[in-house]
């Protein structure tokens, strides 16, 4: 069995962004944005497109010419989802719109402005895991009715989204709701009500690897009969 290392995180990542999607953002939601097109953002797409039934994906990058290449690749890819995905070079005049915000990037500065996005989105962050990285604008996260997180440990070290509002004194750890298990356990509520803004902030857990890597290998035992 070739397996490549990177290819378990990049799943593992992507399905907690799908878990999130499907607990946290609204049913009929129709447009997403994802910022990045990178080892993460293949995956970051079947997920939102797994969970809800989009008509229209925004892809941005910081090259456009990337990001066109990017667009046309999952659009044949993922021809049977039936989104219409475009690349944009600038997210502003598509921000507005959006029920779905996803950021794949290893950016020290946010790649959004917060000011732009509407009542009722979601945001999965993903992409920053250290606490000087930072994709989220500080205006969204403190404007967000509920946080949740994969791990309150690992974010409370990890996560400059959370950690740099947190540094200037602007929000304490209340701020976080709680961790994503907890909702999809049913031990706590995710999305209230429709106007809600919602976010799930992941840094990746050892732990969900070692779940990935041992579907992986249940999948493939069953399949090709090996050990």
């Amino acid at each position: 069995m070739n397996l490549k290392r990177s290819v378990v995180p990049r799943l593992r990542t992507g399905a907690a962004s799908g878990a999130a999607t499907e607990v946290l953002a609204k049913k009929d939601a129709k447009k997403a944005i994802l910022f990045g097109t990178g080892g993460q953002a293949r995956e970051q797409f079947w997920a939102l497109l797994s969970v809800r039934k989009l008509e229209e994906v925004y892809v941005c990058g910081r090259d456009f010419e990337k990001a066109k290449e990017f667009a046309g690749r999952m659009s044949r890819e993922f021809e049977d989802y039936g989104a219409k995905i475009t690349a944009v070079k600038k997210a502003d005049g598509v921000l507005p719109d959006v029920d779905i915000i996803t950021t794949a990037t290893t950016s020290r500065t946010p790649v959004f402005d917060g000011s732009l996005v509407k009542k009722g989105v979601h945001i999965n962050a993903i992409g920053s895991f250290t606490s000087e990285m930072q994709e989220l604008p500080k205006e969204v996260v403190l404007k967000a009715d509920r946080v949740f997180i994969d791990s309150r440990e690992a974010c409370l070290a990890e996560a400059g989204d959370l950690l740099v509002p947190m540094k200037k004194g602007l929000m304490g750890e209340e701020k976080i709701t709680g961790e994503i298990g907890e909702v999809l356990l049913g031990k706590i509520r995710g999305r209230n009500s429709e106007d809600e803004i919602t976010i799930f902030k992941s840094v990746g857990l050892a732990v969900q690897d070692i779940v990935t890597a041992a579907k992986i290998y249940e999948r493939y035992k069953n399949r090709y009969g090996q050990s």
